[in-house]
């Protein structure tokens, strides 16, 4: 009476419960509570016959044995009628929620039920084309969720064990300005993508921002261009792309990188070749691959020390299609920025 298939008549099952319980204790039966009827036995379970009107099924009253008949009606338990759960009547039209067909009465045969005939509907239940606002372009999901977990484990197990011994070993001013540094180096890649944007103001301020940063900021440990008005802009070769109108592509998870999509991770390439010739080549980085790997992997450790997001602490049980969502919104803002 109380269960998941009974919400269609759920006034009357909490009016029959509470009145099942008044009676056991000694009270009265709320108004509008439903009639009772005895517990029957086999003698009168044989006799009874489950029908309904059309669309509806009834289903039977439990049989007792005569003994425990007798011991539940001297104790005044009685049992409430059983539930009629009404269903779908048969379907002409075709619509959404239609097409099942259910013999309207089922006979009491030997204690078994004739099973309803039940036909299958000719289209689904659920509109076609229906999305929601979570929902992002992720023909790969499996494998991207695969790369996912993977991500989670190399950062608990490698990446934040560096970073957290990073933290530890180097005072937080020298944090500050190896970061001062590496964010001014940055800006060599902002210049060239709002250049390559055509957006004349935008590139102005941020080469008057490097420019700045490199004399008075000592090479961009002090950040001076922020007080005199010259905040920090981020551009990247995905963020021309999409300037110019190229779709975000697939969803996709990159190995340690993390989130990205195709245009984003077309663009990630193309920096970092850029990034080899205005910087690894000049500074012999290119040929000196210890000082390379030394640079890289500090550049590496300082940008997750900056990054405040841990795998599964978002609380929510969603973190994959939340972090999803999340990465594709900002992309589209700093586009249209």
């Amino acid at each position: 009476h109380g269960g998941h298939c009974g919400n269609l008549m759920y006034r009357e099952n909490v009016a029959d419960i509470l009145a099942v319980f008044k009676e056991e204790a000694g009270g009265a039966a709320p108004e509008g509570a439903l009639p009772k009827t005895p517990a029957p036995t086999a003698e009168s379970a044989e006799a009874a016959t489950v029908s309904a009107a059309p669309g509806q099924v009834r289903e039977p009253p439990p049989i007792l044995s005569e003994e425990k008949a007798e011991d539940r009606a001297g104790s005044g338990e009685l049992y409430p009628p059983a539930f009629t759960a009404p269903r779908p009547a048969a379907a002409s039209t075709g619509a959404v929620g239609e097409g099942i067909s259910i013999s309207p009465s089922a006979s009491l045969r030997s204690g078994e039920i004739e099973q309803p005939e039940v036909i299958a509907a000719r289209r689904p239940a659920s509109k076609p084309g229906l999305s929601y606002v979570i929902d992002v372009y992720d023909p790969i999901e499996p494998a991207n969720r695969a790369l996912y977990r993977f991500d989670a484990a190399f950062d608990e197990y490698l990446f934040l064990p560096l970073t957290r011994g990073y933290e530890f070993i180097t005072p937080v001013f020298v944090q500050d300005r190896i970061s001062g540094i590496f964010s001014n180096i940055s800006d060599i890649r902002n210049f060239a993508n709002a250049l390559l944007q055509l957006r004349p103001g935008w590139t102005a301020r941020i080469f008057t921002r490097f420019i700045i940063n490199t004399t008075l900021g000592l090479g961009g440990m002090w950040d001076p261009a922020t007080r005199l008005g010259f905040p920090k802009h981020e551009e990247d070769f995905g963020q021309t792309l999409g300037w110019y109108g190229l779709g975000p592509g697939p969803y996709i998870v990159l190995p340690v990188l993390g989130p990205s999509g195709l245009r984003d991770t077309v663009g990630l390439a193309a920096d970092a070749t850029t990034q080899y010739f205005y910087l690894y080549e000049p500074t012999d980085m290119a040929r000196n691959t210890e000082y390379g790997a030394a640079y890289t992997g500090t550049n590496a450790i300082d940008t997750r020390h900056e990054i405040r997001f841990r795998y599964y602490q978002t609380g929510s049980p969603f973190e994959y299609d939340l972090l999803r969502l999340l990465y594709t919104k900002k992309r589209e803002l700093e586009i249209k920025q």
